[in-house]
């Protein structure tokens, strides 16, 4: 049974496989400016690349260091973006759904100061979530911003 750091190793050795295509580890790695050699024990796993390698493929090649290293490239960071915004707002409108359900059952009265109070609770738990939502992508968008400059 392979552990998740084989695997994840195995997934990048593949990516790298695939940026070398059909020219030989020669010339993969003369286009890297390194060691035939040391590429080739690379690609067979004898050795873990070190981080200059992977630096190297990633400026050489013209590829984004996030996908070399984990698969997941710019686009698919935006679209998990998206995806955890949406469903975000999924869930607040859920638990929306199921507090209005409870408040019609109540006395109008006690229903109206519960909404008040439960009004309050949502606009704050929904500004700190979005709050907090904002700062989770402006710090990706420092750190991409940070590569690419």
């Amino acid at each position: 049974m392979q552990c998740r750091h084989e695997t994840e190793e195995a997934l990048l050795n593949n990516r790298v496989r695939t940026l070398i295509g059909n020219q030989s580890v020669t010339e993969f790695a003369r286009v890297l400016g390194l060691n035939h050699e040391s590429v080739r024990r690379y690609i067979r796993r004898k050795t873990s690349p070190p981080a200059v390698f992977l630096l190297r493929i990633a400026e050489r090649m013209e590829v984004d260091g996030t996908w070399l290293l984990t698969g997941i490239s710019g686009d698919d960071r935006m679209n998990l973006r998206n995806v955890h915004t949406g469903l975000l707002i999924e869930e607040i409108n859920r638990r929306s759904e199921v507090f209005l359900e409870i408040v019609r059952k109540m006395n109008p009265d006690k229903a109206m100061d519960i909404s008040r109070s439960a009004l309050v609770c949502a606009a704050l738990d929904q500004q700190a979530s979005v709050t907090n939502a904002v700062q989770q992508n402006n710090n990706l968008d420092a750190h991409e911003k940070t590569r690419a400059g």
